[in-house]
């Protein structure tokens, strides 16, 4: 995530001196580059607030004691996200 912001901070310094010199093809390119990193950006902190979210739920309650209907909606979503099952 540290290297996707730091390039973050390049592109958007980048595009405010290709737009101090009017040089819109950069602003244009650079922009588009923010706006893809940003996406991949929340993305991942998507997938690390998913995780949590499934360590706290399953740290909470072995799958033991998780209703089978819980238990097969979060093996569900573990693999659609392309997560780790920690059990």
């Amino acid at each position: 995530m540290e290297r996707q912001g730091g390039a973050c901070i390049k592109a958007g310094l980048g595009t405010i001196a290709a737009a101090r010199e009017n040089d819109f093809a950069i602003v244009t390119s650079n922009l588009q580059y923010l706006a893809e990193a940003i996406d991949a950006i929340i993305t991942l902190l998507g997938r690390m607030y998913d995780a949590n979210i499934y360590q706290t739920l399953t740290a909470a309650a072995p799958l033991t004691t998780v209703h089978p209907a819980m238990q097969a909606a979060l093996k569900e979503e573990t693999a659609t996200r392309g997560m780790v099952p920690l059990m």
